[in-house]
């Protein structure tokens, strides 16, 4: 699967709460989208194409290589000269079949080093994040991958490049971590030192801000009220606020900062709810103290 599954139901939960018409059906759909890209390779080079070009050969050989994890085979085609920027008649290139490859879900610790040394490889061997249309600074921010979003930045990534419903990069990288996995904002700083544009909004009406406020992401939180004050109580399609946000997911460090920066606690939604009354809601208790109306 592309995506990690623990990412992608992160994704889709927390933009259908901020008012993401989400097609579920076609989110799966396109789960499946790796394995296809896979089997069309794998044809590719079954056909043994009689009108293919050493380069194209050793080019379809690198991403194949590259989606399945084989570092060893990557690394023989790199060493022998292989375009780590060759793209083939889809527009797939090395870069972006190793960064799917690496989100697979339930990926061993093992498999997911050899990816790690492929995506090392390439970039130490010129690829250039300007080839195709592939959003590689997405998927490396959305897998928290801070050297290689540093990486892809220092090479001229377009960094608002929009992806499905208009997420940028800042925005996947501000996606809530998984269960046990640790608060980890970094790539999101990194992004906005680079010069991403917090204001931009998904298609739900959600800002970045939203979503730092909903996974708790402190620094980035901090960085973003700092440079657009005014979007402290800006509001989602549904009428959310990034304090609902941490309301709902019962955030007291978030709620409190956000209190601090100034944002409304008489805001209602389009239900005609309070961040009092989503806390409750939910069954964040601890947090009606804070956010009762002074």
């Amino acid at each position: 699967m592309i995506a990690a599954a623990s990412n992608r139901v992160q994704m889709v939960e927390t933009l259908k709460e901020a008012g993401s018409p989400i097609d579920e059906p076609n989110e799966l759909e396109s789960l499946t989208q790796m394995q296809n890209m896979l089997s069309s390779l794998r044809a590719t080079a079954a056909s043994g194409d009689a009108d293919e070009t050493p380069g194209e050969s050793d080019g379809n050989e690198l991403l194949m290589a590259c989606l399945t994890g084989d570092a060893l085979t990557v690394s023989r085609l790199i060493n022998a000269g292989a375009d780590v920027n060759y793209q083939n008649d889809e527009g797939r290139t090395a870069m972006s079949m190793a960064l799917q490859g690496l989100m697979q879900d339930e990926i061993s610790r093992r498999r997911e080093r050899n990816f790690e040394q492929i995506l090392d490889a390439l970039l130490v061997a010129g690829f250039d994040p300007k080839v195709g249309v592939f959003p590689y600074l997405a998927f490396a921010a959305i897998g928290k991958r801070v050297h290689i979003v540093n990486a892809f930045l220092r090479a001229g990534a377009p960094i608002d490049q929009t992806i499905d419903e208009g997420q940028t990069a800042l925005f996947m990288s501000l996606l809530a971590p998984g269960a046990g996995e640790p608060v980890d904002d970094r790539c999101a700083l990194a992004l906005l030192k680079a010069g991403a544009d917090s204001s931009l909004k998904h298609e739900s009406g959600a800002m970045p801000i939203h979503l730092a406020a909903a996974s708790n992401y402190l620094g980035a939180l901090t960085e973003l009220l700092a440079r657009r004050p005014q979007d402290i109580d800006a509001k989602t399609n549904l009428g959310i606020t990034p304090l609902m946000m941490a309301a709902t997911e019962g955030h007291a460090d978030a709620v409190n900062l956000l209190l601090q920066f100034g944002a409304d606690r008489t805001l209602k939604d389009d239900e005609g709810l309070t961040a009092k009354d989503i806390a409750r809601k939910n069954g964040n208790e601890a947090l009606i103290p804070l956010l009762a109306f002074m």
